[in-house]
């Protein structure tokens, strides 16, 4: 998706945010 592909071009550390935003998304729907 075009999510993943952005996510991939971010730095690392920003990366592990946005997979943590992620798992915190799910957990609410």
């Amino acid at each position: 998706t075009m999510f993943k592909i952005i996510k991939e071009m971010l730095p690392p550390d920003v990366r592990v945010a946005r997979d943590a935003q992620d798992l915190l998304v799910e957990c609410c729907v």
